[in-house]
C-alpha cells in the first residue's frame, strides 16, 4: 500500500509542476523513474505495462448485466421455426434482440468473445473504425482462437455467429 500512495504523491506531483504535459508523458517519466528505482530498463518496463495492458478487456454495461443467450433458442412447439427475439431483464436493464429469420439469434461464447473484442479495440484504439484483417485466418489470430476447419473446427461455428450477431 506504501508504493501505491508514493507512486499517487509523485503522480499529484508531476501534475502540479507540469499541467500542460499530457497523462502519457507523465506516465512516462514515472516509468522511468521505477525503472531507475528497480534497477531495470525503461525498454523493459514499458514493455511489461504494454503487455499488461493489452490483457485488459472491455464490454458494454448493459450487456454485463443482461447477456446474450447461452445456448441456441429453441422453437417454443416441435415443427415452429427457431424464434427471432430474445429478451432477457435483469433489475431495470432489458437486452431485447430481434434477428433476421435468415440467420436467427446468436447465442453461445463467440457472439460475447466478438462483442468483448469490438468493444475493447474500440476503447483501445480511440476509433470507430476497427481492423480485423486480411482474413478471417488473421481475424482469428487477433481473437487468439485456434483456426481449425471440418465439422467441429472453429471457423464454420465463428463465422455463423458473426453472420447472426452482425
Amino acid at each position: 500500500m506504501q508504493d501505491f500512495d508514493a507512486i499517487a504523491a509523485r503522480c499529484a506531483e508531476l501534475a502540479r509542476t507540469r499541467a500542460e504535459q499530457t497523462t502519457e508523458e507523465a506516465h512516462a517519466e514515472l516509468m522511468r523513474e521505477k525503472a531507475t528505482e528497480k534497477g531495470g530498463t525503461v525498454e523493459s518496463i514499458t514493455r511489461a505495462a504494454e503487455e499488461e495492458a493489452r490483457e485488459i478487456g472491455f464490454s458494454a454495461r448493459l450487456l454485463v448485466q443482461a447477456t446474450l443467450p447461452h445456448s441456441k433458442p429453441r422453437p417454443k412447439r416441435a415443427g415452429d421455426p427457431p424464434p427471432t427475439e430474445f429478451e432477457r431483464s435483469n433489475g431495470y436493464v432489458t437486452v431485447k434482440i430481434i434477428a433476421d429469420s435468415a440467420y436467427g439469434l446468436p447465442y453461445g461464447t463467440y457472439p460475447r468473445l466478438l462483442l468483448a473484442w469490438v468493444t475493447t479495440e474500440a476503447v483501445r484504439t480511440k476509433s470507430r473504425e476497427l481492423t480485423l484483417g486480411d482474413s478471417l485466418r488473421e481475424f482469428m489470430a487477433k481473437l487468439d482462437l485456434a483456426v481449425t476447419g471440418g465439422a467441429k473446427g472453429t471457423i464454420r461455428p465463428l463465422r455463423d455467429q458473426m453472420q447472426r450477431l452482425f
